[in-house]
């Protein structure tokens, strides 16, 4: 290729260039189309969410929104919700009462829709959050603390999750129908840890050291996964149709009498929970028929089983009672109810001839 034809080339490709790119320093066009999701990215929290700060307590909340602390509150009079749909955000920050105050949190009766997440409150002369009536409440990541008369009281259809309830005087939390607690702990409150009504769940959660029963619940709620340690009443507390299982229960009513599991009514699933070291493992009273009792392991309690009640099945345990009991009583089952053979000491005995057999662990076991 000559000189020349070169020469004709870049001058052609300079051309191009300068009508392709921008002037070094020159202003770009945006590019073409609705600047919708760009404009979305450039607004504000407060934009995209309005949020309404509360700066002093008390407060009422008379329109809905999302609301907001900016900083710990203290007063004798917390805040009052007396309408639907509101979120409130405590920020990470609590809610502190003061000498003669009343309730931290009040939901007024009827309200729907109500948030509450992420901050304490505690010290307050009457509940931590109260709303007996107030329902479809979520309460998320609330720690609820030396309130007097409980840590909190809902309605119907409420949710509550990872939060924690101790040292309240009454419930640590206490729910109306079809609710559920997911991941809760409660402790050492001046009644019971977790009560819930009808159709209810309570899973995950802890309850330990409360005055009264570790968690009770009404009719045709399911208890599973929980960990209920250490309460003067009865561990866990069914009424009818309910489920208990898979939960780790020790040392409940130990000095009272009282139970690992208390079964009072009818058409109860009790099964493959851990029960050591309460004065009754499982106890179903007279009132108790029809319950499943099944792969229970019922260890160091100074009664292991005992069934009242008629036309009951008990089938698959493992019972073993504390070498240091006078009396050991393993199974104390009345007449009329249907149970696998008690088999005992099996060793190494064991086969296929009888799937639904008890175990029963005597002291000559062990050598003793």
């Amino acid at each position: 290729m000559n000189r020349s034809c070169v020469i004709r080339m870049c001058m052609a490709f300079s051309v191009v260039g300068a009508t392709a790119l921008p002037a070094f320093g020159a202003e770009m066009e945006p590019p073409p189309g609705p600047p919708g999701s760009d404009e979305a990215a450039m607004r504000s929290l407060n934009e995209i969410e309005p949020r309404v700060p509360i700066m002093d307590l008390p407060h009422v909340i008379t329109n809905s929104g999302a609301y907001y602390l900016l900083r710990p509150l203290q007063g004798t009079t917390g805040i009052t919700i007396e309408t639907d749909d509101v979120v409130l955000d405590l920020g990470g920050f609590s809610l502190q009462g003061l000498t003669n105050s009343g309730n931290g949190l009040s939901i007024v009766s009827s309200v729907q829709g109500v948030i509450i997440r992420n901050g304490a409150i505690d010290g307050w002369n009457g509940y931590g959050i109260s709303g007996a009536d107030a329902g479809h409440v979520q309460v998320l990541n609330v720690s609820l603390i030396l309130n007097s008369l409980g840590g909190m009281r809902l309605g119907d259809y409420c949710t509550v999750q990872e939060c924690t309830a101790t040292e309240n005087g009454g419930h640590g939390i206490e729910l109306g129908e079809s609710c559920t607690v997911k991941d809760c702990k409660t402790s050492a409150n001046g009644g019971c840890g977790i009560v819930v009504g009808f159709g209810s769940q309570v899973i995950g959660s802890s309850a330990m050291r409360n005055t009264e029963q570790g968690i009770r619940a009404e009719i045709y709620s399911t208890i599973r996964d929980c960990s209920v340690v250490h309460n003067t009443g009865h561990g866990i507390q069914v009424n009818a149709s309910c489920r208990v299982e898979s939960n780790n229960i020790g040392d409940n009513g130990k000095d009272e009498g009282s139970a690992g599991i208390l079964v009072p009514g009818p058409g109860n699933r009790i099964k493959d929970n851990n029960i050591t070291a309460n004065y009754y493992g499982i106890d179903v009273a007279e009132e108790g028929v029809g319950n499943w009792i099944e792969g229970n392991n019922v260890i160091d309690n100074n009664v292991g089983i005992r069934v009242l009640g008629t036309g009951n099945f008990i089938i698959r345990n493992g019972v073993g009672t504390p070498l240091e009991t006078n009396s050991p009583v393993h199974f104390a089952i009345g007449e009329t109810n249907q149970y696998g053979e008690i088999l005992e000491n099996m060793g190494g005995a064991f086969t296929n001839s009888n799937p639904w057999a008890n175990i029963r662990l005597t002291e000559e076991q062990s050598g003793e």
